[in-house]
């Protein structure tokens, strides 16, 4: 009954003519909350400005903090190579939409020309030979960016209605908000946000990669602005907070981030549930104090950007010795998807440090530590080390088929101990099949996996018989690998290898 309610609000004359309700300065902000109201060629823009200091305190943390971030940190956290650093964001070809006029709506100093704010903005970024890699960089070349919407579905239905940007210039920290008092005034907001975003470099958001930017290019072309969008180098860091504190902390949202890392408190703040259905009662009712707290919502989440950017960075700085286990662990999977692996084995063994001599000590994260350090020292060809790895985890008695199965691969092939293959091949074909009276005979995805897991290890340990079988009677003559069962690349290779 209500959204019928509000469906037929929407056919009051007031709502068909867009015109009859356009929002003014000396309307649209109370007394007690400052705004301002700037022209452009597309219509009035609505913002908010604040200047704060940069050595502003926003939990347990300045803004400043940002100034000491590397550039090629930032980068590899948010799963970019180093040629990322050395492309020019401003030359004509990084044009999402229009032409390449009229991008300079307002915000530069008129004694500023448009060269000579792109070249601050670039400032220490890059030099004729590209970025070097250490070398830090001006906090000036990055914009914030945070978004409030309509809704989460996205596509064309769903508008921009609060964008907050900022930006350090010299000693302070800009912070701007771009809002939405009617949806007939959308373009002049687009705009205003796009001549923004023309300015820097790098763009960093929390989840922006997936919905704020895909989201802003489609607004971007629905009311097809005569001017550019150019797309800067997208720095989210949903992604690299997921990489670094999700074994650490389970959930990443920005909420809990401010809580658990960063000591935000938020205050005369909303719950992001609640911004929609807030600013869809603000269109009916023209009450600006439903919409008070959303300012304070972005405000919140632009300068957490600051600090959680920051504190990223610095992970990657602090000693192995002030990580916890599933802060090692984490950086460790991070080093070996970057293919440093020096530092990987170094993070993994942070992590597992003291099991081979305390086995009761052998939690599950470092279980799991200790299996990834395993396949990483088996590809390192140090085929022992990983040994003594899977001999710690089965003396734990662990319940995984990993270190039974790889231990056994280990015997059968590198040191040709058989009887030793398959006692281990047994022992994992039996906690296999204990597994699976445990849970039932459903057939459910994990069960089909388990199903094939038995049916492997049976035929393992058939070509153990085999071979032990051969070995006892002095028959070494191998027989290629049977038709109807399976084997693996290796050994068929090792079979024709032989002669077969």
């Amino acid at each position: 009954m209500t959204d019928l309610r509000w469906k037929l609000s929407l056919l009051s004359p007031a709502v068909r003519n867009p015109q009859a309700k356009k929002a003014s300065s000396e309307s649209l902000w109370p007394e007690w909350f400052s705004g301002q109201r700037r022209d452009t060629p597309f219509g009035p823009v609505f913002y908010r400005e604040e200047i704060l200091p940069a050595d502003a305190q926003h939990g347990n943390g300045t803004l400043a903090s940002f100034f000491d971030v590397e550039l090629e940190k930032l980068l590899h956290l948010c799963g970019y190579g180093q040629a990322a650093a050395a492309f020019d964001p401003f030359s004509p070809d990084r044009v999402v939409d229009g032409r390449p006029s009229g991008s300079d709506i307002f915000d530069r100093p008129e004694s500023v020309s448009r060269e000579e704010d792109q070249e601050a903005r670039r400032g220490g970024v890059q030099d004729q030979n590209g970025i070097k890699p250490g070398t830090l960089f001006s906090p000036e070349s990055v914009l914030f960016f945070d978004a409030e919407t309509t809704g989460l579905a996205g596509g064309t239905g769903t508008y921009l209605f609060l964008v907050g940007v900022g930006f350090f210039s010299g000693t302070n920290f800009i912070l701007r908000q771009y809002f939405l008092p009617d949806y007939h005034l959308e373009a002049p907001l687009l705009a205003a946000v796009a001549a923004e975003i023309n300015r820097f470099p790098y763009l960093v958001s929390f989840n922006g990669k997936v919905f704020d930017w895909p989201l802003l290019t489609t607004r971007f072309q629905l009311n097809r602005l005569d001017l550019p969008l150019r797309e800067p180098i997208h720095l989210d860091f949903l992604f690299p907070s997921r990489r670094l504190w999700k074994e650490a902390l389970g959930s990443c949202s920005l909420n809990h981030l401010e809580s658990t890392l960063l000591a935000v408190e938020r205050a005369g703040d909303v719950p992001g549930s609640l911004v929609p259905s807030l600013y869809f009662d603000y269109l009916r009712q023209r009450d600006f104090a439903l919409i008070a707290p959303i300012f304070t919502h972005n405000r919140n989440d632009v300068l957490s950007l600051v600090l959680l950017a920051a504190r990223a960075a610095e992970q990657l700085k602090r000693p192995l010795e002030e990580l916890t286990p599933p802060e090692a662990l984490a950086l460790a999977r991070f080093y070996e998807a970057r293919g440093d692996h020096t530092q990987a084995l170094l993070a993994y063994e942070r992590v597992i440090s003291g099991i081979p001599s305390s086995v009761r000590d052998f939690s599950p994260i470092r279980q799991q530590a200790a299996q990834r350090l395993s396949f990483l020292l088996k590809t390192l060809q140090r085929h022992a080390q990983a040994a003594e790895l899977w001999e710690a985890m089965i003396a734990a008695g662990t319940l995984s088929l990993v270190p039974y199965v790889e231990l056994a691969k280990f015997h059968e092939h590198k040191t040709k101990n058989l009887a030793a293959a398959y006692d281990l091949t047994k022992t994992a074909l039996e906690i296999a099949q204990r597994r699976r009276q445990l849970r039932g005979l459903w057939a459910s995805p994990r069960e089909i996996a388990s199903t094939r897991e038995i049916e492997e290890l049976r035929h393992r340990l058939r070509r153990l018989e085999t071979k032990l079988r051969r070995r006892s009677t002095g028959d070494f003559q191998r027989e290629p690998p049977s038709a109807g069962g399976s084997c693996t690349k290796s050994e068929k290779t090792g079979w024709e290898e032989r002669g077969g």
